[in-house]
């Protein structure tokens, strides 16, 4: 009888002690600035295109994605002057998306409208960020994201436009990690290398997830202006299909290693 008591006092210390965890929601679309800064730290680093990976043939498609890149950005332009934000919306996906494709190796399809789900936990609390993948590049019958695509397209003012931005990277980094949770159980392996592109208007930036010593480190990089009201810049759209092509690259390398799991690139492959 004793004991019983004894066991009892010791249940009843313990849920008073050690609360339940307590599990809450959060739009990836919508972080707060405290979270975001928490959780999803994504620093900028110097647009530097030594560390940008390269196509692999004589520089053809690097060439053809530099001309589909100033036709998009023309295009772009465009429609921000009409105030046409659905052509906007469009123009990646009907019009640059099939550039991109050709500069692909391996088969690959883009699916829009992706619900995610990537959790955060802390003694206590579990929070599960929840969103939509605007555009995912996947292998043909893959269901798993070698990069993603998110557009932003409304014209703001310069305060809002930093403001957004932040918010918008922050999206891009949750889409990005939920891509490598998917990836790293297909491959029993957590990737090297995973990748997000962000495109607001005119801007573009590129949110990279490195593993570094077993642990993930993100920062962004982001290229100049495409265009102003003047015109397109051939400078700025030089900069962004570096950008990209670094995103098809890694895709590339992805896509391998799904298809050819037993031969990953070792510039991939970062056992844990």
């Amino acid at each position: 009888m004793l004991l019983h008591s004894v066991r009892e006092n010791i249940f009843t210390l313990h849920t008073q002690v050690c609360p339940k965890t307590i599990t809450e929601d959060e739009d990836a679309s919508q972080l707060g600035m405290e979270f975001r800064e928490k959780h999803f730290p994504c620093p900028q680093c110097p647009f530097n295109t030594q560390v940008m990976k390269r196509f692999q043939d004589d520089e053809t498609k690097s060439s053809l994605l530099v001309s589909a890149v100033v036709r998009h950005a023309e295009a772009m332009r465009q429609h921000f002057q009409s105030g046409d934000e659905t052509e906007q919306r469009n123009e990646m996906r009907d019009e640059l998306w099939p550039a991109l494709k050709a500069c692909l190796r391996c088969p690959c399809r883009l699916v829009e409208g992706r619900s995610y789900e990537v959790s955060v936990e802390s003694p206590f609390r579990r929070v599960a960020v929840r969103g939509t993948v605007d555009l995912a590049i996947q292998l043909e019958d893959c269901d798993l994201a070698s990069a993603t695509l998110q557009r932003a397209t409304r014209p703001l003012t310069q305060v809002q436009t930093v403001t957004r931005m932040h918010k918008l990277r922050a999206q891009v980094v949750t889409q990005v990690q939920w891509a490598a949770e998917g990836l790293e159980q297909l491959l029993g392996y957590a990737p090297r290398e995973c990748v997000g592109l962000l495109q607001d208007g005119q801007q573009w930036t590129l949110v990279r997830r490195l593993l570094v010593r077993g642990r993930a480190s993100w920062s962004y990089l982001q290229a100049r202006p495409a265009y102003s009201e003047e015109g397109v810049s051939l400078g700025a759209c030089r900069d962004i299909a570096r950008l990209v092509e670094h995103a098809l690259c890694v895709a590339d390398e992805l896509g391998e290693a799904i298809l050819r799991p037993g031969e990953a690139s070792s510039t991939q492959r970062c056992c844990n």
